[in-house]
């Protein structure tokens, strides 16, 4: 639950992490009411697994509700695309309005 309505905001900056807090990213929504976001990381792990962590969410009022996750491993080695699970590997740490 955010502070205030992001409707009173020209755009917003929803900052996010992975479970592990290595790797960060950050979006930027213009008139974010009634809208939603997908926050994604890439993160690699050893020489042969590339990790896609992705969450969907609706940003309503002063609410940014995840609705749908995925943390997905795709294999180099020999292209292989496995859903490891559907839990939420994203995380946002920070919401910053802009007027």
């Amino acid at each position: 639950i955010l502070s205030d309505s992001v409707a009173n905001y020209k755009y917003i900056e929803i900052f996010h992490m992975n479970t592990a807090k290595q790797y960060c990213a950050s979006q930027k929504i213009y008139n974010a009411n009634n809208r939603g976001v997908d926050m994604q990381i890439m993160v690699t792990a050893g020489t042969n697994n590339i990790y896609f962590q992705t969450c969907r969410a609706d940003i309503v009022d002063n609410k940014i509700t995840p609705i749908s996750y995925g943390n997905n491993r795709w294999q180099m080695s020999n292209g292989t695309l496995t859903i490891d699970d559907t839990t939420n590997s994203v995380y946002i740490y920070r919401v910053v309005g802009y007027k």
